[in-house]
């Protein structure tokens, strides 16, 4: 078995852990759903697609990495999961933020009309 590709294995499994658990915690209201946590969130979606494309592969070329891969693979579905609940939750704050603005909008030209009466 190569190290560098268990070690390289490991690392993307600790990566995918931390950042399904920051996402969940993010949904639950326990952390910030902030930038830096979308752009790792995409980073390590757009690198994962092609290892979960070649595991089939790698499980043949290194039987030996098959639960470090399967743990991978099913860590990826529920970050992928959690994305789609994530991507609800920002539909919702986008719609509360697009309704206040409206509001503001309506208030705004009330108090001008107000001022423009006075």
């Amino acid at each position: 078995m190569p190290a560098n590709l268990a070690a390289a294995l490991a690392s993307a499994n600790d990566q995918l852990f931390m950042l399904l658990e920051q996402t969940r915690r993010s949904l639950a209201g326990q952390r910030a759903f902030d930038v830096a946590l979308v752009r790792a969130l995409s980073r390590v979606v757009s690198e994962a697609t092609p290892h979960i494309q070649a595991a089939r592969a790698m499980r043949e070329e290194h039987p030996e990495l098959g639960v470090a891969l399967e743990h991978y693979i099913r860590m990826a579905k529920e970050l992928q999961a959690e994305l789609e609940k994530a991507q609800i939750m920002l539909l919702g704050q986008r719609h509360e933020l697009d309704a206040a603005r409206s509001h503001m909008h309506a208030v705004s030209q009330w108090t001008s009309a107000l001022s423009s009466t006075r």
